[in-house]
């Protein structure tokens, strides 16, 4: 599990960095170190759930640098969203409604989209990069 763990905070961290050059706002060792503690805690309390360890998605940052939506109150809104679907079984059937091959193709046609708009900010390569004399 400790694996498992650490293989999830070096993603985490990495999609942090990312996200930090896409928002300029670099993310420093106090943002990263706040990142890890959520996922951390996130990660401890999810069994509690029967889930497995809480990690961050570079889909998500992909979203973020392909729409250009940056604000913390659209991710409120999405989480209360998903606790509303998770808390009444009501809402979460209508999801159920809608056949399995159009979620299957909408969901891989969003993250066809968002990799190529997360793997932007970063540099290029050493031998790629013009050389100055």
């Amino acid at each position: 599990m400790c694996i498992v763990m650490l293989v999830c905070m070096t993603e985490s961290t990495a999609d942090m960095l990312a996200l930090g050059k896409i928002v300029d706002r670099p993310a420093d060792e106090k943002v990263i170190e706040g990142g890890l503690r959520a996922d951390t805690l996130g990660s401890a309390i999810s069994p509690l759930f029967n889930g497995f360890m809480c990690s961050a998605f570079a889909q998500n940052v992909g979203l973020v640098a392909m729409t250009k939506i940056r604000s913390r109150f659209v991710v409120a809104v999405g989480g209360a969203i998903l606790i509303l679907l998770g808390l009444v079984p009501v809402a979460a059937s209508v999801i159920a409604l809608v056949p399995l091959p159009v979620l299957a193709a909408r969901a891989s046609s969003c993250s066809a989209r968002s990799r190529p708009a997360a793997s932007r900010p970063w540099p290029p390569p050493p031998w790629r990069r013009a050389r100055t004399p």
